[in-house]
């Protein structure tokens, strides 16, 4: 055999390697993609024999709706969630618990969230807000509604309420991101790129996040244990949905509209804020975030603060509230703001004081 004849069968035999390791390839996706859809389907049908499905149209897709509590209660409580919260309905569960005797709540979850199907649609402001109206009246809840934002939800209610104030009652921001100079935030980094998250959305579609996702990190911060379990299992159906992409894509402008629609109106509102502005409170605070970090396995040496460190951010936060907080408060008007030290997801870490300020705030209006 002369050397063009081997060179030849040397190519034929590295072209049919390639081509069958790309079969291989292929059909394993399929496979993956397959077991994760009748995974998902399995979950889906344990959550709807538990209650916890109720999907209404919002005109391309549908949102889940949620609701729990007294119905009879004079207004629902309507919740929204922060950015990539997949599992409100778990997050929430341990405040709902405690106040669910006396007001109704209606879990919505957005577009690729929770229980709710994903979609292409540009995730503005305006389409976010739309969606929730449009999923409360197709789920037969009529206002008026009192918004429970957290985080990036404070931005979507913002809007809400001074656009349609005639539907809300109040207003309960748990801990929820402060628009009160869109430049400040924009400048910040605020807004992040959106090409790696869009690569890891195509593996969750394929199921890939089955094999590398843990959803034990996201419910670490559960004060109930027994929570966990639901959280863990709704995340499971898909920790990064195309909507959460546009959401990232479209933060800026949803920040910026939300905020240039704020003018100070009389409906109620509490923020309650989870980082405190004084010395003790913050090292409070690094101290929860350390033993949180130690207890998941995570890295807990940025919590280890000097007393100088700590004063250093004190300074830092002061200066972060009158530059965006205050403004904030002072757009929104009749804001009434308490400090509740701990976790982000505050309503989750310490459910008992936030059901406490909830029902005195809500046991005052008229």
């Amino acid at each position: 055999m002369g050397k063009s004849e081997k060179r030849k069968r040397i190519r034929k035999i590295i072209r049919c390697f390639f081509l069958s390791l790309l079969i291989i390839l292929v059909l394993a996706a399929c496979g993956l993609f397959i077991y994760d859809k009748v995974n998902d389907r399995a979950i889906l049908n344990q959550l709807n024999e538990l209650g916890y499905v109720n999907t209404v149209s919002v005109g391309s897709h549908n949102l889940n709706v949620y609701l729990k509590g007294n119905s009879d209660a004079p207004y629902t409580i309507v919740y929204v969630s922060g950015l990539g919260s997949m599992a409100s309905i778990a997050d929430t569960e341990a405040l709902t618990d405690l106040l669910a005797d006396r007001y109704y709540f209606a879990i919505v979850d957005r577009s690729g969230y929770g229980l709710s199907e994903d979609t292409k649609e540009p995730q503005t402001v305006e389409q976010i807000v739309s969606d929730y109206r449009t999923a409360l009246k197709a789920a037969g809840v009529e206002g008026p509604y009192v918004l429970m934002p957290h985080s990036i939800g404070g931005v979507y209610t913002s809007y809400w309420q001074a656009t349609y104030p005639e539907e809300i009652k109040a207003v309960i921001f748990l801990d929820s991101t402060q628009i009160g100079n869109p430049d400040y935030l924009e400048e910040s980094g605020f807004q992040e790129d959106t090409l790696f998250m869009k690569t890891e959305a195509i593996l969750c579609k394929i199921g890939i996040d089955r094999i590398a996702f843990d959803p034990k990190e996201q419910t670490a911060f559960y004060a109930a244990e027994e929570k966990k379990v639901l959280g863990e299992t709704i995340w499971r159906i898909c920790p990064l949905p195309w909507a959460r992409c546009s959401e990232e894509d479209h933060i800026m402008h949803n920040v910026r509209t939300a905020f240039s629609s704020l003018a100070p109106n009389d409906i109620p509102k509490l923020m309650i804020s989870t980082r405190p502005d004084t010395f003790e409170g913050i090292k409070e605070y690094f101290a929860y975030y350390k033993s949180l970090a130690e207890e998941t396995g995570g890295d807990s040496s940025y919590y280890d603060k000097t007393d100088e460190e700590i004063a250093a951010y004190v300074e830092e936060l002061k200066e972060f509230n009158e530059i965006n907080l205050q403004p904030f408060i002072d757009k929104l008007g009749n804001v009434t703001y308490i400090n509740i030290i701990g976790h982000h997801y505050i309503f989750a870490h310490r459910p008992v004081e936030v059901a406490i300020a909830v029902d005195e705030f809500l046991s005052s209006l008229t």
